[in-house]
């Protein structure tokens, strides 16, 4: 009996060691093991379980380096306007008050919108949690995009990118004012990113009887057909060069996709490679 324990406890034994060993790389940061099987049951199952917990650490990791180098694309351009509006008013409008109060309610506008930024990249999960609570009102989106577009002004006037709003129609929603704020900054930022030699973007809005669609376009390197659905994935980041040369932290086209579910908007991307890209959505008319 003795010896038959014996044999058993060494069966049992060895393997649970290797794992220990193994385990004892994984806590050290290297993933690209695997947890062998030995053909006892429970060993194996445990096995099993370790490889799951190795590929989603794996996964984690991946996902926390990506954003901590890649934060810089949601950042960009407010960061952008604020140095740039602060060298005209050192440069420029110094002694004129009204144009310098223009550019400091510019920068105090991009500032805070860094702030909100900052605390969607920190806290995307509660971000979602939040989503319930819309507070509705009926929105021009013309006006929200007229506003966008004298806030990016600064990169019409250094950088020569044009902003051009087309369709006579107002736009007219029910919608949450901050995150359709949010959407439009969104949606632009991404164009900014990845316009095309033209550094042209187009606001196009159009109605039909019953839906107002809104459409932001570029003329940039458009997207493959197999990146069209990875890009609203959160933390989704492409590592291709393009116009601003920066990477996305893979959050701004979470969050609008997030925002327009709550909203019930329709929504997508067409895009063409060397083409170009439109971003839109579809949502209800007010007086519907």
């Amino acid at each position: 009996g003795m010896i038959v324990s014996y044999f058993v406890s060494q069966k049992l034994s060895e393997p649970i060691l290797e794992l220990n060993e193994i385990a004892k790389e994984l806590a050290t940061g290297k993933y690209d093991i695997n947890f062998p099987t030995s053909g006892v049951y429970e060993v194996d199952e445990l096995s099993k379980t370790l490889n799951y917990a190795t590929k989603e650490l794996s996964k984690m990791d991946e996902m926390r380096v990506s954003i901590v180098a890649n934060v810089s694309h949601d950042l960009k351009t407010p960061l952008t306007v604020i140095k740039s509006y602060s060298e005209m008013i050192k440069d420029i409008s110094g002694g004129n008050k009204e144009m310098r109060d223009n550019h400091l309610d510019i920068i105090i506008s991009e500032a805070d919108r860094l702030t909100e930024m900052v605390n969607s990249i920190l806290d995307i999960s509660k971000l979602e949690m939040q989503m319930d609570d819309l507070k509705m009102e009926e929105l021009s989106l013309r006006e929200l995009t007229e506003n966008l577009i004298y806030r990016l002004d600064i990169l019409r006037t250094r950088q020569n990118y044009e902003f051009i709003i087309e369709g006579n129609s107002e736009g007219v929603i029910n919608g949450d004012r901050s995150m359709m704020n949010q959407v439009l900054y969104n949606f632009a930022s991404n164009a900014v990113s990845f316009v095309g030699p033209d550094k042209k973007i187009i606001f196009r809005i159009e109605e039909d009887d019953e839906n107002i669609t809104y459409s932001i376009i570029d003329h940039g390197r458009g997207i493959p057909d197999s990146e069209k659905e990875k890009i609203w994935e959160r933390y989704y980041t492409d590592h291709h060069n393009h116009v601003r040369n920066v990477v996305g932290t893979g959050i701004g086209l979470h969050i609008v996709r997030v925002i327009l579910q709550k909203h019930n908007f329709k929504f997508g991307v067409d895009s063409e490679l060397g083409k170009g890209s439109r971003f839109y959505f579809i949502a209800p008319k007010a007086n519907n």
